[in-house]
């Protein structure tokens, strides 16, 4: 395990790295905070009885166990694709460098700083205004106010925190997948091909976890879909998206500047050109095809025929429905009324 480079590397090691077990935690020593500040304003009888808390809840620990999961999976990740590079002699460092980028703490904390004071000089407004809709009347007015306040940050800044350490770390992992592009895969493309598969399983679930996320965000914020909204929503399921797609992509790219050079290497071999050893293919195409020319033909229309994308066509509607959950709760939730 990386050493911890952020505080959510020191709370989960507290919990032996059990994701779950300490999202759980991290949701329950929430409430219990929020219940204890209630008791000392006599607020228990609305606190236990606002919806909005146990949304909350379900919040804090989803995006717990979403970001938890991709700091504790990525370190593996990094360690599994290692063999697909392994001829490029450099991945070893490059990896070493991406992983103290993506566990960097810093553009983490700036994400989650920024995110935490926007959203408490609104909290402080909408409840000194007495606008607050998404929580009952009593958390905007009476007695206490600022207590109340208190108890709403108390959830808040968990919630946002995690965020700013999520968009962080996507931004960083993005920027690592892409520049996987840059590199040349092993020459036996089908292995190569599910060699590389876990990257894009990898950012398929970091997909899923950011569309839950701001799934939950359009059921606590009640939201309707107006062009505001929409677009709002629309913006953050294209992050959701960049998650699902570059991985993809940057496995293809990898791929097909494989199987380019292996056909260059191979139509050069044909030729009777000298200088088709680059890269040492001269020995890989010697052993898939005899002296004769015949099998070589052979093996460079299957590698011209195989596949360069992780996901069949076929599998379009199920990859995308991730980057529609936003938009489709959105739609639900209007039609529903509520």
């Amino acid at each position: 395990m990386t050493p911890a480079t952020w505080w959510l590397d020191v709370y989960f090691r507290l919990f032996g790295y059990q994701v779950l077990v300490a999202s759980v935690a991290a949701g329950i020593m929430t409430y219990l905070a929020g219940l204890m500040i209630a008791l000392a304003i006599n607020f228990v009888d609305v606190y236990v009885t606002t919806p909005p808390v146990y949304l909350g809840l379900v919040g804090i620990m989803w995006t717990c166990a979403f970001v938890g999961w991709g700091r504790m999976r990525i370190n593996d990740l990094l360690n599994e694709i290692e063999p697909v590079f392994r001829a490029n002699g450099t991945y070893v460092e490059a990896a070493a460098k991406w992983e103290r980028r993506l566990l960097d703490w810093r553009p983490q904390a700036a994400f989650s700083v920024l995110s935490f004071v926007g959203s408490s000089l609104f909290v402080w407004y909408a409840t000194h205004a007495q606008e607050f809709p998404w929580f009952p009347p009593p958390w905007s007015r009476g007695p206490d106010l600022w207590q109340k306040n208190v108890i709403v940050y108390v959830y808040a800044a968990p919630i946002l925190v995690l965020l700013g350490s999520a968009l962080g770390f996507i931004a960083a992992f993005t920027t690592f997948v892409l520049s996987l592009r840059k590199l040349k895969a092993v020459p036996v493309l089908p292995a190569a091909l599910a060699m590389l598969r876990p990257v894009a399983g990898y950012g398929l679930t970091l997909s899923i976890g950011w569309s839950g996320g701001i799934s939950i965000f359009i059921v606590f914020f009640r939201l309707s879909p107006t062009i505001g909204t929409v677009l709002v929503v629309g913006g953050l399921s294209g992050i959701a998206f960049v998650i699902l797609f570059s991985p993809q992509y940057a496995i293809h790219r990898v791929i097909s500047e494989t199987k380019r050079s292996i056909l260059e290497a191979g139509a050069l071999k044909l030729a009777g050109d000298v200088t088709y050893g680059k890269d040492g293919l001269d020995d890989f195409l010697s052993r898939l095809a005899k002296e004769d020319g015949q099998d070589l033909v052979k093996v460079l229309e299957a590698v011209s025929l195989s596949r360069t994308w992780v996901y069949a066509y076929t599998a379009l509607v199920p990859l995308v429905a991730p980057v529609g959950l936003p938009l489709g709760v959105l739609v639900l939730r209007a039609i529903l009324g509520r």
